[in-house]
């Protein structure tokens, strides 16, 4: 992934209303998860 298409991904990220990026190691590997709450 380029420098360019990290930073467009994060400038999206930003425009979701609620929520972030979690990380989670499984098998010795680093994964991102977008996690977010549901406002009832």
């Amino acid at each position: 992934m380029s420098v360019d298409e990290y930073n467009e991904m994060m400038n999206e990220l930003d425009m979701l209303l609620n929520g972030g990026i979690t990380y989670k190691n499984i098998n010795g590997k680093k994964y991102a998860y977008y996690q977010w709450r549901e406002i009832r």
